[in-house]
């Protein structure tokens, strides 16, 4: 499918010419899956990886720089080869290549590799990270993300920098379609010739789009993660902080089932508490009207206490409470409604 970086003896990565590392950079969108030549992403994972990249030390450099403050080439180099991209790209090759990669990655730190790092991060600061933020897979927060996107000024859509004034002005990539072997079909593939990797950024986006996908913020760490598809996790799967084993997924369950069995059990208490007081009437020691006036603070109780978690005593203190101040024929209504704050 996509081919590799091209690294020719004396160009490599064209980087003398001012063009980034993802120059002259073969892409490939199949079936759900973008192919970058070295590894294969599903549509979004990439887009997911710089989001949730640490710029801090990025922007730590960037004030040095802007500053005219000498910093180490391996420094920067350390810096952008862990960026997401090329560090899947250093994973992949050899040890010896790993080198010669690094060296280039200081030899040109000055150049295109840093403004491409520099107009990621802008672009991730100021147009995706709100976006995707909207992004997920109910119908109605789609359509949100989409105004969002309606909202950007005219043509902003049909350009990688989304509106943005760019250093160097990005043009949008055109697609070359091809038929793929899709096992029991073929497939429709779009090959896209790259020159920076905003313009990655930009396709992520369009295909996940596209695709009716979306990438949703986990409750849990902040992470941002691609749901799988047809499903609408709020929680991802990756090892939570501070954990060893259970995944934010399953912090996730344990809360769900926590609080179900919360809410059972302020539903228990209120329903021995409703047939205890209902008692009263058929015995004939309240009136209809007083155990409504009881039931409407009851229930005002009870969802109190589903919202803020409360302990079965305090429910049923209350409860209690409420019965006292009706059963109190003294007592006016508005002295029964603040039983249940006691």
């Amino acid at each position: 499918m996509g081919a590799l970086l091209n690294w020719d003896r004396d160009d490599h990565f064209a980087m003398d010419h001012g063009i980034s590392g993802i120059s002259r950079k073969t892409v490939e969108y199949c079936g759900g899956m973008v192919d970058i030549g070295f590894t294969s992403y599903p549509v979004g994972e990439l887009l997911c990886q710089f989001l949730n990249y640490d710029f801090a030390d990025f922007l730590t450099l960037k004030r040095q720089r802007d500053g005219r403050i000498s910093i180490p080439a391996e420094k920067v180099s350390q810096l952008l080869t862990g960026m997401p991209y090329y560090r899947d790209l250093m994973a992949q090759l050899e040890p010896d290549r790993r080198e010669t990669c690094a060296r280039l990655f200081c030899q040109y730190q000055r150049g295109a590799l840093w403004q491409d790092a520099e107009e990621c991060y802008l672009l991730i600061e100021n147009r995706y990270q709100k976006m995707i933020l909207q992004s997920v897979t109910d119908r109605k927060e789609k359509q949100d993300l989409l105004s969002f996107l309606a909202a950007l000024p005219a043509g902003a859509l049909n350009s990688p920098g989304l509106g943005m004034s760019l250093r160097v002005p990005a043009v949008k990539p055109e697609p070359t379609f091809l038929i793929r072997d899709g096992g029991t079909e073929p497939k429709l593939a779009e090959q896209y010739r790259l020159t920076r990797l905003s313009e990655l950024l930009y396709l992520e986006l369009i295909h996940l789009l596209r695709s009716g996908g979306g990438i949703q913020k986990c409750r849990n760490c902040g992470r941002y993660f691609l749901p799988e598809r047809g499903y609408h996790y709020r929680y991802c799967d990756q090892v939570a902080p501070g954990e060893s084993v259970r995944t934010c997924r399953d912090i996730g369950a344990a809360k769900t089932r926590q609080s179900k069995l919360e809410g059972s059990a302020a539903l228990t208490i209120y329903q021995r508490a409703y047939k205890r007081y209902y008692a009263r009437v058929l015995k004939g020691q309240w009136s209809k009207e007083q155990f409504q006036r009881w039931q409407v603070q009851a229930l005002k109780v009870r969802s109190e206490a589903d919202a803020d978690h409360w302990s079965g005593e305090r429910l049923e203190e209350c409860l209690h409470s409420i019965a006292e101040a009706v059963s109190d024929s003294k007592k006016n209504e508005s002295k029964i409604e603040l039983a249940f704050l006691i």
